[in-house]
């Protein structure tokens, strides 16, 4: 088995309850939604391969001959538990640290995920986090033996909202992703697709900008100074996405 040390999780399941399928939906050059996520976390570079963490669902059958398509390594794990599936992965695959690139987050930067695998903060940090970027932009960056502390003291199998397990645990070093630009820190925009109206967002984007995985952030966030009504077709569904992750992470904690 392969040393990777440090990679990229591409997590997905089709199952998703708010907007079904989703990471199966069409963009407007044909392309479906998995594909182009997978095709923008080859751009992080050859030395970080990206593995894409679905579950062992028969429903995500589809999605596992899409990653051979697409040329990408792939893990399947449990449905519920998303940090088992990671820390399977990882063992699997013999990595030390790794880069999130949720399958919803279709502008996630490549370039902030190279940051963290090229940067200290692999090491220095059990997990770092960009809590001012657009959400979607960056997720996070875990250390593996980190994870496996975390797994091995959590009592539930809802790691959904996982940041959380890590955040409970006292001794573990939790920092900032740094050199962010501040173009990047926005709160007026939302770059990650769990309802139809972020699809309608990703759209009206693609059919502006085409839907080159390459697409910049940059020239995106330029667009959307330009073009600010565009930003407001999903921004109000943030707090409906706010409040559900605060839903979630209470029906954890009273399990």
């Amino acid at each position: 088995m392969p040393l990777f040390a440090k990679s990229v999780f591409v997590t997905c399941r089709t199952k998703s309850t708010r907007l079904p399928n989703k990471a199966l939906l069409e963009l407007p050059n044909g392309m479906k939604v998995i594909e182009y996520i997978l095709g923008r976390a080859k751009l992080v570079g050859r030395d970080y391969p990206v593995i894409l963490c679905i579950t062992l669902d028969e429903s995500d059958d589809l999605l596992a001959s899409i990653a051979q398509k697409e040329g990408v390594f792939c893990f399947r794990g449990s449905t519920e538990d998303k940090l088992d599936r990671w820390l399977k992965a990882a063992q699997k695959f013999n990595v030390e640290h790794f880069a999130t690139f949720d399958a919803d987050d279709l502008f996630c930067s490549p370039d902030l995920i190279r940051s963290y695998l090229e940067s200290s903060h692999a090491s220095r940090f059990d997990l770092t986090r960009s809590s001012s970027v657009v959400p979607g932009i960056f997720t996070y960056g875990i250390k593996v033996s980190a994870l496996k502390k975390v797994c091995e003291s959590k009592k539930s199998l809802k790691t959904e909202m996982m940041w959380e397990f890590f955040e409970r645990d006292p001794e573990l070093n939790i920092g900032e992703l740094e050199n962010v630009p501040e173009n990047f820190c926005r709160a007026n925009l939302r770059f990650t697709l769990d309802y139809k109206e972020d699809f309608d967002f990703f759209l009206e984007i693609f059919r502006n900008l085409g839907c080159k995985v390459e697409l910049s952030l940059d020239h995106i966030l330029r667009f959307l100074e330009n073009s600010p009504e565009v930003g407001r077709i999903n921004l109000q569904r943030q707090m409906d996405y706010l409040s559900n992750q605060a839903r979630i992470i209470e029906e954890e904690r009273k399990s």
